[in-house]
């Protein structure tokens, strides 16, 4: 039987549905965890160490490839590929597979975690329901991210331990279709949950009836099978942006056991077998410090690049053609950003550039760089003898600053740019006086000049900020020497040099703040959230200035507005 195409919600949906129905502990939010909260599934960062450690016999592996290829069907196949995978784990402690776990975690798998479902379940807890984790995987699985998400519940498939070791054989029934609902059910009894209210989220077609037993299902990223019951059902249903390489489909869902047990060495075998590339990758997905020394010399991780780019990319969705604004990164990653802290950059000039100026700005950034690489090679190439070595150098010199302006953020610093349209100068308009004439080898008169002129351009775009910035300085300088007539003219000086800018106008007001002047104040931060509507630091001291004067309302909206372009932060907590 075919169903009409239903709306597909959005994330805003989610969390105005979760905002706008019931709140407390008595109402529950269930998240299945592979595939649901996470893209992909857990088992492969579990499936690579194991067969890279050999603590899977081959034959075993070839037995849990052959069930999973034939098809995990029922409760009673389930138990056989968990008893599979369990006996990788026979002799080992507690404290060994939680430090496990959450290693694994830490360098790869929270690399997949959807920010969507990361709000979401904020979301959840802000409406203070009870939200629980409910997967067939195992605790050192779940655990991790629970424990990252803020989420006090569990539910999973038991793992039998005696005197802390474990056993290889599982705990009790598997939570896996009628075990996973019958899970739910019983936590609800225990806690006093409303399961009629309640919410549960899955993408999977075993957990029909873990999704059935509340009365807020919702489909998550679901495959073929669960669309189509969530159509029959009326379930709504969700898509988010994948996040990066796809995990198992078919085999893995087939075989829906492999969702959440180490019986997926075998789907490890399917995808390949494990290699120091798909270790690295994991590696540089981590968001881990990779140390000092020579212990950083000798780490891949990505020390949070992997979500700094992927957030770039997901700017760029917004506006695919023009990006989210010049100078936006910032505070998209405030309000969007999967890691804790504050980010200025994408830490990629090229990335960022995607992010914020679209695929115009790219290629013209492209375009630019690919101009003066290829005409200093030609230069470099055509120079007389005594020129070449100097030329060589310039051409090394902008080599480095675009490579290194790919995956660091050297760029922001004006000195490095600034040498590079130096040597960039050189390079396109060098030439020898004497026995090269204009319009011979290199570069004729018009695109010399507009060469020239592109580079006075980019120190001129370079030099404003600068002079901005040095201005709102000698303004803080001024405050703190108690001369709030000096800070104001630098400020404004710095708003005169940089007007469309929020941090001038913003220096203004509480320069204008200090003076006892609250009302020119709110005007000059009313004038910064103009300029950068998506900046937080201009509204909150907008709601601050507003409650100064008494103008309730408007500081409780203003306020609003700061949480919610930066809501993860401490100032806005409670």
């Amino acid at each position: 039987m075919s169903h009409p195409e239903q709306r597909l919600w959005t994330e805003d949906d989610l969390v105005a549905d979760v905002a706008a129905g019931p709140t407390g502990p008595g109402i529950g939010a269930f998240f299945d965890f592979d595939g649901t909260l996470i893209d992909g599934y857990s088992l492969g960062a579990f499936a690579r160490h194991h067969l890279r450690s050999g603590h899977v016999t081959p034959a075993d592996a070839g037995r849990m490839l052959l069930l999973g290829l034939r098809g995990v069907t029922s409760e009673e196949d389930f138990e056989s590929f968990f008893l599979l995978g369990m006996r990788a784990w026979a002799g080992r402690s507690v404290d060994e597979l939680t430090e496990l776990g959450e290693r694994l975690w830490r360098q790869g798998i929270a690399g997949a975690l959807y920010p969507e479902a990361w709000r979401l379940v904020q979301a959840h807890l802000s409406a203070g329901h009870t939200v629980v984790l409910a997967s067939s995987a195992t605790r050192f699985q779940v655990e991790p991210a629970a424990a990252a998400l803020g989420v006090r519940h569990v539910l999973v498939t038991p793992v039998q331990i005696e005197d802390g070791l474990c056993t290889g054989r599982p705990g009790g029934p598997p939570l896996w279709r009628a075990g996973k609902a019958a899970a739910v059910h019983a936590f609800a009894t225990e806690h006093g949950i409303e399961l009629d209210d309640s919410y549960a989220y899955s993408n999977g077609t075993e957990d029909v009836p873990f999704l059935s037993a509340v009365g807020r299902a919702r489909a998550l990223n679901p495959e073929p099978g669960l669309a189509a019951e969530a159509a029959a059902h009326g379930w709504p249903i969700a898509r988010f942006r994948q996040r990066g390489r796809p995990g198992v489909r078919s085999l893995v869902r087939t075989a829906g056991a492999l969702t959440g047990t180490l019986g997926g060495f075998g789907a490890g075998l399917a995808l390949g077998a494990p290699n120091r590339a798909a270790d690295a990758w994991s590696e540089f997905r981590s968001a881990d410090d990779p140390g000092q020394g020579a212990v950083r010399l000798e780490s891949l991780s990505g020390n949070g690049r992997y979500q700094y780019w992927r957030s770039s990319d997901e700017e760029n969705s917004t506006a695919p053609l023009i990006g989210g604004g010049s100078g936006t990164f910032e505070y998209w990653w405030t309000r969007n950003g999967d890691l804790p802290g504050f980010v200025r950059d994408a830490h990629s000039l090229y990335l960022e550039t995607w992010g914020e100026l679209g695929a115009v700005g790219l290629l013209l950034l492209g375009g630019f760089l690919a101009t003066v690489l290829g005409v200093g090679l030609s230069r470099t190439i055509a120079a007389a003898p005594r020129q070449r070595a100097q030329l060589a150098a310039a051409l090394a010199g902008c080599s480095a600053f675009c490579i290194a302006a790919a995956f660091d953020w050297i760029w922001e610093l004006a000195v490095i740019p600034i040498a590079f349209l130096l040597l960039a100068a050189v390079l396109v308009t060098a030439g020898d006086g004497e026995n090269e004439p204009i319009g011979g080898n290199g570069l004729t008169a018009v695109p010399r000049a507009v060469a020239a002129l592109t580079g006075i351009v980019a120190v001129f775009a370079i030099a404003v900020p600068l002079a901005s910035e040095s201005l709102i300085r000698e303004s803080q300088r001024d405050v703190a020497a108690s001369d709030l007539t000096g800070a104001l003219d630098a400020a404004r000086s710095a708003a005169g040099v940089q007007p469309e800018a929020a941090t001038p106008r913003l220096q203004e007001a509480l320069v204008l703040e200090l003076q006892g002047d609250v009302d020119a104040a709110v005007a000059a931060a009313q004038t910064a959230t103009e300029k950068e509507p998506t900046n937080w630091r201009p509204w909150a001291v907008l709601s601050r200035l507003e409650a100064e004067r008494g103008a309730v309302e408007a500081s409780i909206a203003s306020y609003r507005r700061a949480r919610s372009l930066n809501p993860r932060s401490a100032l806005f907590a409670g």
